[in-house]
């Protein structure tokens, strides 16, 4: 199991839902995702295969994340906001423009993401390349709008 993965607590085996990685973590996991299930564009996941299906890029985080083919459209609690957090780090290393108002930011930022992704002159290397990029200039989270 990744670390980005559910974690389950052996003593009493009930889950956790807390992350050992960081949202750099599960951009490198993603993008490895992609490399080995393939990509597609326009919805979070191609089910032509069921158990790992080719994914976007939002679907690949989606999936480093669960474990599996997550394509709630509201995702909530410690693994919802990670995924949020690792789209953050992808939409600011691809330079969308931060809104002042944290939570419409995060959902606008999916939304941008995966209009990024859709765009038909988009390839799978470049997707790939930009996960990796983002996780490699990824900061840590940073206080927005207003005074820290």
């Amino acid at each position: 199991m990744h670390p980005t993965q559910n974690q389950v607590d052996a003593e009493s085996g009930t889950r956790t839902d807390e992350l050992s990685a960081t949202p750099a973590d599960t951009l490198r996991v993603a993008a490895t995702y992609l490399e080995a299930h393939g990509w597609t564009r326009c919805q979070f996941f191609d089910f032509a295969n069921q158990l790992e299906p080719a994914a976007c890029v939002v679907g690949a985080i989606r999936y480093a994340v669960y474990g599996y083919p997550e394509d709630s459209l509201r995702l909530d609690g410690p693994l919802g906001r990670h995924v949020e957090l690792a789209l953050w780090a992808v939409a600011d290393s691809l330079g969308v423009d931060v809104l002042a108002d944290l939570e419409p930011w995060l959902d606008c930022t999916a939304d941008a993401v995966q209009a990024w992704n859709d765009r038909p002159d988009r390839s799978a290397v470049e997707v790939i390349q930009a996960l990796r990029e983002a996780a490699d200039s990824y900061l840590g989270p940073r206080h927005i709008g207003g005074a820290a």
